[in-house]
């Protein structure tokens, strides 16, 4: 796969606490247990170096998203008229991605 073992299961762990985040309403104390790690600290401190937000944060931001998500839900026109206002508009953009290089 290209990547250490060590590296490999690191990405195991983190990606099973970012799903039982969403998924769970276990604490952040119980979700770094069920991964493996000792303290609360040393979850909060790796979660957060690896994915730029707090536990806390990265499970906040999925309900704040939802409730974003839901307010659009129930305005029942606004794709149509915004479309139908806008029918030579266009998007226009570049997208860049960082690239893990193999050690």
């Amino acid at each position: 796969m290209g990547l250490s073992p060590l590296y490999y299961v690191s990405s195991l762990r983190l990606q099973k606490a970012k799903d039982l985040l969403l998924s769970t309403n276990l604490t952040i104390r119980d979700i770094g247990t069920e991964i493996g790690k000792q303290s609360l600290g040393t979850f909060t401190t790796r979660f957060t170096e690896k994915v730029g937000v707090t536990p806390s944060q990265f499970r906040n931001s999925m309900m704040q998203a939802d409730n974003r998500l839901r307010s659009l839900q129930e305005l029942t026109d606004w794709c149509e008229l915004y479309f139908l206002s806008n029918q030579y508009a266009s998007i226009a953009g570049t997208v860049q991605g960082a690239f893990l290089s193999k050690v």
